[in-house]
């Protein structure tokens, strides 16, 4: 395999990633895609990093290749200092969304649920944002892995929405709008 992606990465341009796997604890939630956390983070009035808002990504159809709310999947909101969950939904755009207590495929519980290495996932955000120079505010996208987190992107332009429906509010009377 090495050899063929050396050959053809002379013909064009490849990228070989890990393979991430989801801590254990999320076998009854993830149908075997990574679900992933977006937290959002900005910068504050004394210039320190400052997560606002956090949403757990799942997917809701089993073979699903991702947890993005935008391709069906659901969102529960983080409570950032415990790092519980609380309902999932989805983007609410249909007239049978719901919102859900329990996983609408598997039936595992989603509120309520306790999500492992949350403060070391909201430190390894605080750290990544503290080094790409003055942006206000990045959407960042993380894996929680067996041996912690691990950072999957950053997004400059992060979707608002992702985080109002789940937590089932706007953000401007928020610590986001008053950043």
């Amino acid at each position: 395999f090495t050899d063929y992606v050396i050959q053809r990465a002379r013909i064009e341009k490849r990228i070989v990633q890990y393979c991430l796997v989801n801590h254990s604890s999320f076998s009854d939630i993830n149908l075997g895609a990574l679900a992933t956390a977006r937290i959002l983070t900005l910068r504050n009035e004394r210039g320190d990093i400052e997560p606002t808002h956090a949403v757990l990504r799942m997917p809701q159809r089993p073979g699903a290749s991702v947890d993005n709310i935008h391709a069906g999947g659901i969102a529960a909101p983080v409570d950032l200092a415990t790092g519980r969950l609380g309902r999932a939904t989805d983007l609410g755009l249909r007239v049978t969304a719901r919102w859900h207590d329990l996983h609408p495929e598997t039936g595992a519980p989603i509120l309520g649920r306790e999500l492992p290495h949350w403060q070391a996932a909201l430190d390894l955000c605080r750290r990544a944002h503290a080094l790409i120079g003055d942006r206000v505010v990045v959407g960042w996208d993380g894996a929680i892995l067996e041996d912690g987190p691990c950072l999957v992107e950053g997004n400059g332009k992060p979707d608002v929405d992702l985080m109002q429906r789940p937590h089932g509010t706007g953000l401007v009377n928020s610590r986001f709008g008053e950043l």
